[in-house]
């Protein structure tokens, strides 16, 4: 039958791959080999679900081809080197060489993941982390688009990873994404910098990593800081972006076991994030800056400083009046868009939300005084719920919810009066979005702001140029 016809020519196939002793047998085999994984009726005589226990089971299997292309792939991978000069024909060989292995994971995984996983994780890891192939950056690139786009996107091979082997692929790609490593392109480094993120986004869900054992939690902390800081002054946005969202991923994740490592990390990292987004950057990294700006938020909020071991207000309080002032020109950047852009459809103003949110938050604990949060924290009986102090809580993440602070100091009002005093209807209508925010979310308004607000209320309502 048809079928037989396939698995024959895939026997031949399996067999001239062992014994053959010519280059070009060798290759013209490995093209047929090829075509025969590529056609689609392979996976009809192969897959799992269609071996039904009344038919005989095929005498062929993914696992045994795995097993032979394997070896001879990494034969030939090893004669390639032991020739090679460094020059861009020795690229093209590699590419060949691999180009089986590839073909039969990227079949065998098509439409479900088939292979056995310890066997195919080993013989990709083994090679790009062992130092021989460290210089080999076309194998490295080859086999991480293989391991990150066909083996570690199925479930099946994420939750067979050993903890050993997620460290020595975060610490591959944190030395590939790396600014200072010259022998690779800018495409390079946003290339690994997207697998790194790809792999912290698949570690802070699978594995937790024993930090007695290792030190990965902090090297990967040390690792944004220095590389995020490095990228202050560039435009690669897309490394950027990749940086910034593992750094999120990473500081939630270990937000409840290492406060003071966070804590700090904002401090120092705070103004290189704002000297990004002051460079123009685009959306992406900006979402990311203000995830970071409100994970800190969280942290400096009176009940979770207790916890942190040193505290460091006045850097804070620097940070602040500094992010304030990058959402005051960013509203005015968006307002003078808007008034240029769209004079016809005045009704559509939109903002993004996370901004206003941020706007919201930040307006207001800038107008907090400070020895007023010391003195009413001083009364809370200390006995009380200690051990849920630093559960994740929505509610708990904010100062707002402290309802027994009050403002006394007008700076809120100060940021406010930048937006309702000009005549430009779209500033208004940020201020007013931003109050309502404020509103909805619980805050305590001082009487000063509310006599404020109510004045620009009724100024808005019986203008005559409305």
């Amino acid at each position: 039958t048809n079928m037989d016809a396939i698995e024959l020519a895939l026997r031949k196939c399996l067999h001239v791959l062992v014994s053959s002793n010519t280059i070009t047998e060798r290759k013209r085999n490995v093209e047929t080999f090829i075509e025969l994984l590529k056609d689609n009726r392979i996976h009809d005589l192969l897959d799992d679900e269609n071996q039904d226990e009344n038919t005989t089971k095929r005498s062929i299997t993914w696992n045994e081809m795995f097993d032979t292309i394997r070896e001879y792939t990494i034969n030939e991978l090893a004669n390639i080197r032991t020739k090679s000069t460094k020059t861009l024909s020795s690229d093209i060989k590699y590419q060949e060489a691999l180009k089986l292995f590839k073909t039969l994971i990227e079949n065998a995984n098509a439409r479900a993941p088939e292979l056995d996983g310890r066997p195919l994780i080993e013989s990709i890891i083994s090679i790009i982390t062992s130092e021989v192939w460290l210089s080999c950056s076309i194998v490295i690139k080859e086999l991480s688009h293989l391991l990150i786009n066909n083996v570690l996107c199925f479930h099946k091979y994420v939750n067979e990873l050993r903890e050993q082997e997620w460290i020595g692929l975060c610490e591959l790609y944190m030395s590939l994404s790396k600014n200072q490593n010259k022998s690779f392109h800018e495409s390079d480094q946003a290339l690994y910098s997207s697998y790194l993120k790809f792999l912290i986004e698949k570690l802070v869900v699978y594995n937790d990593i024993d930090s007695n054992k290792t030190t990965i939690r902090k090297d990967l902390f040390d690792f944004f800081q220095i590389e995020i800081e490095q990228l202050k002054n560039s435009n690669h946005f897309s490394v950027i972006e990749n940086l910034l969202w593992s750094l999120n991923s990473w500081s939630f994740k270990y937000l409840f076991d290492m406060p003071d490592e966070v804590y700090h990390l904002g401090n120092e990292l705070l103004p290189s994030l704002i000297d990004i987004w002051r460079r123009k950057c685009s959306d992406k990294p900006k979402t990311e800056i203000i995830k970071f700006i409100r994970l800190q938020m969280s942290l400096h909020h009176p009940y979770h400083k207790k916890t942190i071991l040193e505290i460091c207000d006045d850097i804070w309080m620097k940070n602040l009046r500094d992010i304030n002032d990058l959402l005051l020109r960013e509203i005015d950047e968006i307002c003078h868009k808007q008034r240029s852009n769209n004079r016809q459809n005045q009704n559509e103003f939109i903002i993004r939300f996370d901004l206003l949110h941020l706007a919201s938050s930040i307006f207001y604990q800038l107008s907090l005084d400070k020895f007023l949060i010391k003195n009413e924290l001083m009364d809370i009986d200390d006995n009380n719920n200690n051990d849920d102090l630093f559960e994740p809580s929505s509610k708990r993440a904010r100062y707002e919810h402290s309802m027994s602070i009050s403002t006394t100091i007008d700076l809120q009002m100060k940021s406010f009066q930048n937006l309702f005093q000009s005549i430009d209807p779209y500033h208004q209508a940020v201020g007013f979005q931003i109050v309502s925010l404020q509103l909805e979310r619980n805050m305590i308004l001082s009487s000063t702001d509310c006599d404020y607000y109510m004045n620009v209320i009724k100024r808005f309502l019986t203008d005559e140029r409305r």
